[in-house]
């Protein structure tokens, strides 16, 4: 048997890059953060876009408010993963 002394490894070594899991961690924070604020907050937003309480609007888009908040982590974490494997 001939060795070169240049193998070829079996596996290759993963690659660490803890600045991706940090900026995976900092989204999936703000967007929880972004769910609290969006469904706790959701009225006095609505006033500030002039919806106002007597509103028939403000209860449907009160609702429809809250429930796209919690698209907020994964639309978060969607767009730090293709900031971190671009």
């Amino acid at each position: 048997m001939h060795s070169s002394g240049h193998d070829t490894p079996k596996f290759e070594h993963k690659r660490h890059i803890p600045s991706a899991s940090t900026a995976l961690v900092v989204g999936g924070i703000f967007g929880l953060i972004q769910v609290i604020f969006l469904t706790s907050g959701a009225k006095p937003i609505l006033n500030f876009m002039e919806v106002h309480s007597d509103s028939p609007m403000l209860t449907p888009t009160q609702e429809y408010l809250s429930l796209r908040s919690l698209s907020a982590p994964s639309a978060l974490l969607s767009l730090a993963m293709k900031g971190i494997f671009r």
